[in-house]
């Protein structure tokens, strides 16, 4: 296994008419060919929740075989504005927002790109969606701690967390 030659994690933005996203990078802009986005829990942050992943001497991206991506889903760290809400569809938005997002980050010489996903938590349950209903940027899925059901028990957490009650 090589090391990646520049090492280099950044912290970028990406914003669209309606959102303004926050992501990490971990290695050379555009060394790896396959493409992950890391997927943090409820409340978390990609470069919070995936430090290990992201290192740039050791982590996924440091064979110089991948491009990490870690984003922080809308309303999350550095993904402000907007401020968070908590619709009853916030998966789903979340995981159409993510999906903008990879279909923007497509290479010009490769416009059907689709990238692996690891999701974390409810990052897990954004990735699932997505590759039920974002077929066309997911290639790969893999999630641990994540929901594949939502019972009265978790609506009333999420109530709980966005101020609802």
């Amino acid at each position: 296994m090589t090391k990646n030659p520049v090492g280099v994690t950044s912290t970028q933005q990406f914003i669209t008419l309606v959102l303004s996203l926050s992501f990490t990078r971990a290695g050379q802009v555009g060394s790896g060919r396959r493409r992950i986005l890391l997927m943090p829990g409820a409340l978390g942050t990609g470069a919070g929740d995936f430090p290990t992943q992201l290192h740039p001497e050791t982590g996924l991206a440091a064979s110089g075989d991948f491009t990490v991506l870690a984003w922080d889903p809308p309303g999350f760290g550095k993904s402000l504005p907007p401020r968070r809400s908590w619709p009853i569809d916030f998966y789903d938005k979340d995981a159409a927002s993510a999906a903008e997002f990879l279909r923007a980050l497509r290479r010009p010489e490769d416009p059907g790109e689709r990238f692996d996903l690891l999701g974390w938590s409810d990052g897990g349950v954004t990735a699932m969606i997505m590759a039920a209903e974002h077929k066309d940027v997911v290639r790969k899925v893999a999630v641990w701690g994540a929901n594949s059901t939502v019972t009265d028990v978790d609506l009333k957490m999420v109530s709980q967390v966005g101020g609802r009650r």
